[in-house]
């Protein structure tokens, strides 16, 4: 029964229709709203578009201050559909009260049943305060009475926009409010037969999450460090995975891939992106963004491709690659901000961003490291200049030493603290982070960044992952977001001797698991 109370709930917004609900009112409501059951749309012709922050349905909301922005050469069309077929009155049309922009002129209502009434607009704005005779808010009405269950206007033009004091003219607007009236009694087809408002809205439906304490975890043999490759896998350890894909149907098409994409790059010319075009300005996956991670992408393919043929072309185009960067990085590649107005980046605009392309980066080092092109004034320029001058620019420009001692100043044994689990719901930021200390402190013979990212990805294990193993910022597009960083950062650290999947008794496992775990109905 709680089960069926909690559904009532959830669904009453798209309820089959009340025996009652032909009773009517004297006064009128607007059916539009989405309280009342309506749903509102858009369709934007093939040369109009639309602001992002603003929905279709702040155009029939209740509140003449919101508004659907849209720019361009209309048509623009909103459909509302409503609850079921109503008796409309009529449909009002409430202009913006923003005074400057466009405001839709020649408009084109479509009703269900397919009568079409065309109208048009008056472009006096609405003014904050603006009132008729009788104190009500200004409406243009269209009679309609006919039962309908949806309508549609069709902008066809718009009374053009002012001209701001710079004179620049505005070249986008909306509509204050449309309004359908119905004189029907809304609230009898919101009722859900059965339900009952003092059921409890929440039912604990047990626990999703496993206890894995006795699992035993089994680390594979320790990389020193300072052995190249060191991250993933040794080089004897690559050549035999070589072989084994080679012969492994299924290995084919990424197999495939990486040798044509090498050979296609072995003597193409490297572009960067250009420093006085600052990347992710108005949107993270600008083009500028996108051409630094296919970079870097890049170059984390010709490592693994080099690894696999030995091929010493391709080692040196991937060290072209990580010089051009490293050479770069430190001042031609400025701070900015962009449109994450709370961060900033240097290549990016944000540091997840700075953290997710500069990771591929890293293991294209670990994979080059040794080839004979590459000199040590080669490994001190990307080790320096490249890998640990973002890692300290990521850290909130704190270098590890800095890190390491305003954490000793808090809790010496900060290494190997224990956190209160499920306390905090951890950071998809933050985890990217860790994988870049983890990975860098290990090509850059690095410990103290090592200890910083393990630290960190304890902290996460522990406040991240809830309970019942859901990622605790709510979303399961978060959930296998995380997933994504806390591979490399896993991996990495157990190549190293440091076992971070046991943590906690395995409660990383769990963020695997939950995803498709289902528990019985406790009802």
């Amino acid at each position: 029964m709680l089960i069926k109370q909690l559904l009532i709930i959830l669904i009453v917004g798209v309820c089959s229709v009340s025996p009652v609900a032909g009773k009517q009112q004297t006064t009128m409501q607007n059916a539009a709203l989405a309280k009342n059951g309506g749903r509102v749309s858009l369709r934007l012709g093939p040369t109009a578009g639309k602001n992002a922050q603003t929905p279709p349905q702040s155009i029939a909301d209740g509140n003449i201050h919101t508004r659907c922005v849209t720019h361009g050469t209309p048509p623009v069309t909103y459909r509302i559909d409503l609850i079921t077929q109503l008796p409309i009155q009529e449909i009002n049309f409430i202009t913006s009260d923003y005074a400057l922009e466009e405001t839709p002129k020649e408009i084109e209502i479509t009703l269900s049943g397919g009568t079409v009434i065309k109208k048009t607009l008056d472009g006096t704005h609405s003014v904050r305060g603006r009132k008729d005779r009788k104190g009500a808010i200004v409406r243009q009405k269209v009679a309609v009475g006919k039962e309908i269950s949806w309508l549609e206007m069709n902008v066809l033009s718009n009374h053009p926009g002012g001209k701001t004091a710079k004179g620049k003219v505005i070249n986008w607007g909306g509509l204050g409010e449309i309004e359908a009236m119905t004189t029907a009694d809304l609230a009898a087809y919101l009722i859900v037969p059965d339900y009952n408002p003092q059921a409890p809205a929440y039912i604990d439906g047990g626990r999703t999450g496993n206890d894995y304490s006795n699992v035993k975890v089994t680390l594979p043999s320790v990389i020193p460090l300072g052995t190249y490759p060191g991250i993933y896998l040794t080089k004897a350890e690559i050549a035999d995975l070589h072989e084994e894909i080679k012969n492994a149907p299924k290995a084919q098409k990424m197999y495939q891939h990486v040798l044509q994409t090498a050979e296609q790059w072995r003597d193409r010319k490297i572009l960067f992106p250009d420093p006085e075009i600052p990347a992710q300005v108005k949107n993270r996956g600008d083009a500028q963004a996108k051409a630094h991670d296919a970079l870097a992408l890049k170059a984390g393919l010709l490592g693994w491709a080099y690894q696999f043929t030995g091929d010493e072309k391709i080692a040196e185009k991937t060290r072209e690659i990580l010089v051009g960067y490293a050479q770069r990085y430190p001042a031609a590649y400025k701070e900015h901000k962009g449109a994450n107005s709370h961060d900033t980046g240097k290549v990016m605009a944000q540091r997840l961003s700075e953290a997710m392309w500069l990771l591929p980066l890293i293991q294209a080092y670990d994979m080059i490291h040794d080839a004979e092109c590459m000199t040590e004034a080669d490994r001190d320029l990307i080790e320096n200049d490249l890998i640990l001058h973002a890692l300290t620019f990521i850290n909130s420009k704190r270098s590890a030493e800095q890190e390491i001692a305003q954490r000793n100043r808090k809790d010496p044994n900060w290494r190997k603290a224990e956190h209160e689990l499920g306390k905090g719901h951890g950071s998809n930021w933050v985890i990217f982070y860790a994988a870049a200390y983890i990975q860098g402190g290990i090509v850059c013979r690095n410990q103290d960044w090592i200890d910083i990212g393990a630290a960190t990805i304890k902290q996460l294990i522990a406040s991240g992952i809830k309970d019942d193993g859901t990622w605790g910022e709510g979303s399961m597009s978060y959930q296998v977001f995380e997933r994504q960083a806390f591979v490399p950062a896993l991996e990495a650290l157990a190549r190293k001797g440091i076992n971070l999947y046991s943590y906690a008794a395995c409660r990383v496992k769990n963020l695997w698991d939950s995803s498709t775990r289902t528990v019985p109905c406790p009802c």
